[in-house]
Order: C-alpha cells, then structure tokens, then sequence
C-alpha cells in the first residue's frame, strides 16, 4: 500500500529535527573503582574505553562547552547534563568544579540546563558534598539491595562488597539534605531477577531512608535473554509495587510506576508524556576523549553501534542527528511497530518497550521489547488497582486507544 498525502510509510526514516531537550551523558571518568558484575559498560561488547584516557581531557571539556553551546543555538531549549563514568567521583573535586563552571559560563542564558551525577557513593566525603551543594546537583546513588544482595554484584576489583562505603557517601548526602543544602538524594537500582523486590524496596525506604526511587531493568537483548530472567524481572517489580501502594505515601515515589500512573490517570501526560517514556534518541554521550554517540546502552550493543563517528572538535549536532544510525535509532522508537505489537491494547503507552531491549542480531528492531509479557502484567495490576482506587476504567480506555 502506497503512503497518502501527507503520510509517512511506517519504516521510513524519521524526519531529521533539532530535539527541544536533550541529555548529554558525560562520561569524566571511564574507569571505576568498581567491577560491577552486569556492568554494561565495561563488560559488554564496546570496549571504546580501552583506548580513552582514564579522565575527561581539557580538550574535550572545551569541546563540550562549544557542542553544548551551539545545540542551544541550534533550538535546543533544555539540555539535562549527567555526569556519568566509569566512576565519575574519579575526578578531583577541584577539576569537577572547574567543569561544572565551564559548562555553566557557556550555557548561561542560551538554555535551561541542569547538572546532575550519577555515583556508587563511595568515594563521597564533605568536600564533594559542598561541591555538590554549590552547583545545586541532583545526585543519584546505584545501589541494589541490602548488604548481601548489594554485595554480591557491586564489587571492587579484588572482589570486596562496597554496601559499607556507599552506605557512608549516602549518610552524608542525606545529612547536607536535611541542613537544606542539596535535595535528597535518589536511589538507582538495577532489578535484580533472582532477588525480592519488595524486600528490596522496604530496605531502600525503611533502613535507608530513600524518597526517590528507580529500578532499571537488565539491558538483555532477544540473544541474550532468557524466561527465568523476564519472569524474575515481573515478579521483582510487582514486589516493588505491591510494597509502594501499601504504603500509600505521596513524599515516595517510584519512578517506573509514578509515570504509569500519571499516563493512565491525564490525557496530557498520555499526549506528552507517554511516546517519550523510552526515548532513547534524544540521548548523547560524551567520551573523556570527546567522541560523541548514541546512549551507552545502544553502543553496547556492538557492530556499528560502537563506532565513534563523531567527536566534539569536528562536529555539531545538526551532523549527529542527520546521521544514518541516528535515523536507524529514532526510526525504531518513533516510526516502527513491530508485528508483535500491532494489536497489542498497551502499544500507545509501551511502544514496543525501549529500543536496546527489542534487538536481536539477525533483523535488528524489528522485534517487540524482550520484556513484553512481563510489562503487559505489570501494566495489568496497576489499571486493575487504579480501578479499585476509583479511577474511571473508560477513560483510562480512551487514554490508551
């Protein structure tokens, strides 16, 4: 069937735009003082830092002033900095600082921006904290569980458990917090499938003290999955969420579940929100030697995902995004449905599930999200508890047709 006017064919290429916002991941640190188990960065097929410096280079901080600056004259209203690793705390604090006033000199007024890190925490002490407070930082610390199921992943490199060392970064983060000199730290944690997720999610709130929480789910590909891993993953979160509701607490939120339930609950945040849940296209990252590419999760992937085409010094982000992967990427996420997909009730909400999570090696997206049948009774109990908590079940219908 030919496209009528004004239509686009479903796998074309998505149009070429300047994203309003954007989030650059900026990797100052591409070691860790870490050997995290299921790192995908270290441990999967990109094995790009192997021949990066071990730190972010002046050259490349300059670099990402100008690419930064010139996306923000290029259209982009809102630009979301993360400072990732590796470690990133790997950093000194005085070259930190010198980074965060680099940046901030350089967008001033161009843009809203917005500086955040995410950390093991076990290198914090009272000197990354002041820093941490004075460039108002959003801070993230990785965790997984309790002490034995921490410990068992999150490992140093002689095989050590680092719940200790992290739980005394947390404990001053959370003291700065209650001084008012930062806001409280967030919780990212990696779903573990063999683990309790409400287990899990009452240590993190009862005995850690976390207000913002995050689960992220296991960056498995069609050839690397298995059942027992998608079945772990949906009881883990239903734990997680049977925990959450039970407490029925507005200063907790849990991020996989407060967006499900803004989408099934606003026609505005359905509108809006929902198509951009797993919007990975709108993702660059920043090497410490100043290449630029898609989010770390995709260039895990390997092949030509792992390529660096494009660095700091040479390109703009007009180049980055006119690109043949970068087309490949968002043509995935916003222009194809896969076959397993084309009745599915959940399609509006899920969009066939985040992008690195739909690939196998033989015919690349094509495929719905390796999780399908687990978010599909993840998204069952939360309607059927919006339901027994008074939301009207036709207009969560009409917000998913």
């Amino acid at each position: 069937m030919t496209a009528g006017a004004g239509e686009r064919p479903a796998n074309a290429p998505a149009p070429f735009a300047i994203p309003e916002r954007m989030e650059l991941i900026v990797k100052v640190a591409e070691r860790c003082n870490l050997a995290c188990t299921y790192c995908y960065f270290f441990f999967h097929k990109d094995r790009s830092y192997e021949s990066h410096p071990a730190l972010i280079t002046e050259d490349s901080v300059n670099g990402l002033c100008d690419f930064a600056s010139s996306a923000a004259l290029s259209g982009v209203k809102t630009i979301a900095i993360v400072f990732h690793g590796g470690e990133p705390l790997l950093l000194k604090p005085q070259r930190f600082d010198a980074l965060c006033e680099a940046l901030s000199a350089a967008l001033e007024g161009l843009c809203n921006y917005s500086f955040s890190v995410q950390t093991n925490a076990t290198l914090i002490d009272e000197t990354w904290v002041d820093l941490f407070a004075k460039w108002r930082m959003s801070v993230g610390v990785s965790l997984d569980g309790d002490e034995a199921r921490n410990d068992a992943y999150r490992i140093d490199h002689q095989g050590r458990g680092s719940y200790q060392n992290a739980l005394k970064g947390l404990r001053l983060l959370q003291g700065a917090a209650a001084e008012g000199r930062m806001g409280n730290p967030g919780l990212l944690s990696v779903v573990d499938p063999e683990g309790s997720g409400a287990a899990a999610y009452r240590h993190f709130v009862d005995e850690l003290g976390f207000r913002r929480l995050s689960f992220l789910l296991l960056d498995e590909t069609h050839d690397t999955i298995t059942p027992k891993i998608v079945k772990g993953t949906e009881d883990f979160m239903l734990g997680v969420f049977q925990e959450w509701t039970r407490d029925d607490r507005k200063d907790i939120t849990v991020r996989f579940f407060s967006e499900l339930i803004a989408c099934f609950c606003s026609d505005e945040e359905m509108k809006h929100f929902a198509p951009y849940r797993e919007d990975m296209s709108n993702v660059f990252t920043v090497s410490s030697a100043g290449d630029v590419g898609m989010d770390d999760v995709i260039r895990s992937l390997g092949g030509r995902f792992a390529e660096h085409r494009f660095n700091l010094f040479d390109h703009r982000l007009e180049t980055v995004v006119q690109s043949d992967l970068y087309r490949e990427i968002r043509t995935a996420i916003h222009a194809h449905r896969p076959a397993a997909c084309a009745a599915c009730d959940w399609w509006k909400l899920c969009r066939g599930g985040r992008v690195n999570t739909r690939f196998d090696e033989a015919s690349g997206f094509e495929r719905e999200t390796v999780y399908c049948s687990a978010l599909k009774n993840i998204y069952s109990r939360v309607v059927s508890y919006l339901l027994d908590n008074g939301i009207d079940g036709d207009d969560i219908l009409r917000r998913l047709s």
